[in-house]
């Protein structure tokens, strides 16, 4: 996944969210989804939609985990979500404030 985060094409960097999105919904290697979200959301070149998407897995993983929780801590992802989500929609940004509320 950490090859894909970096693509040029819309269509895969939409790919690499969905997947984010659709593993944290089941019981993932926590600690490598948080590690590729960072990078997506530290890309600056992910659409809307993927962002809102990266963002509900990574809030549904740290509400499901305490171990999720603090390893998004120890990664910083609280920095990056309000970042992230900033040249957005308004839900993308509401998303990415609930998102930092859930990693305090």
């Amino acid at each position: 996944a950490h090859a894909c985060v970096a693509s040029t094409n819309k269509n895969v960097r939409l790919s690499v969210a969905t997947v984010i999105y659709n593993v944290c919904h089941t019981q993932p290697d926590v600690l490598a989804v948080l590690d590729v979200a960072k990078d997506v959301l530290a890309a600056r070149t992910y659409e809307g939609e993927a962002i809102r998407r990266v963002l509900v897995g990574v809030g549904t993983l740290c509400l499901k985990s305490v171990t999720a929780k603090a390893h998004a801590q120890g990664l910083h992802l609280h920095t990056l979500v309000e970042f992230a989500a900033s040249p957005f929609d308004a839900v993308t940004k509401q998303t990415a404030k609930e998102v930092y509320a859930a990693l305090q």
